[in-house]
């Protein structure tokens, strides 16, 4: 039975050894994938949804707020169009409170208003119909994700996401 325990023994000094991960206070992010790379400019479909996933890593683990959107995605077209998503608070576990992990938002094309936008002279609002019509629009976000102490994360974009006007 003695000769058992010399084995345990360096077995837990090992696991009592390991480090905790070494990650900066302020959230860090990145792109990982898109569920696809086409969506229907006001798709008619209102289960229509553009799944953008990216991974996070936060030093001191105070990630998701109860009153406020944590995750901001800004069209680059223009700027003008942002859609902010929160998440509950991660709850903190263990001595240190690095933690990592993934995130997928859900962006339901039908409600979020997702639409082309035209550039030519006819001043044609988005999603409206102008008399000449391209085929495609182009659309990239951007991604910034804050902490509860306020850190920002560092900015990530999506591929590009071909939005099929009507």
């Amino acid at each position: 039975m003695n000769k058992y325990l010399f084995l345990l023994l360096p077995i837990a000094s090992f696991y009592a050894c390991v480090q905790p991960p070494d990650y900066p206070e302020a959230p860090e992010i990145e792109f990982l994938q898109l569920n696809k790379d086409t969506i229907v400019q006001g798709s008619p479909n209102h289960d229509d949804e553009l799944q953008i996933s990216f991974s996070f890593k936060d030093g001191d683990g105070d990630l998701g707020l109860e009153s406020s959107k944590p995750i901001v995605l800004t069209d680059l077209r223009d700027g003008s169009q942002q859609w902010t998503f929160g998440f509950d608070a991660l709850p903190e576990v263990g001595a240190a409170n690095g933690i990592s992990g993934e995130i997928t938002v859900i962006v339901r094309t039908g409600f979020s208003g997702v639409c082309c936008i035209y550039d030519i002279d006819d001043q044609v609002s988005p999603c409206g119909q102008p008399s000449l019509v391209e085929p495609f629009d182009t659309l990239i976000y951007s991604i910034q994700l804050t902490d509860r102490a306020g850190n920002v994360s560092n900015t990530i974009e999506t591929p590009p996401i071909f939005v099929r006007c009507k």
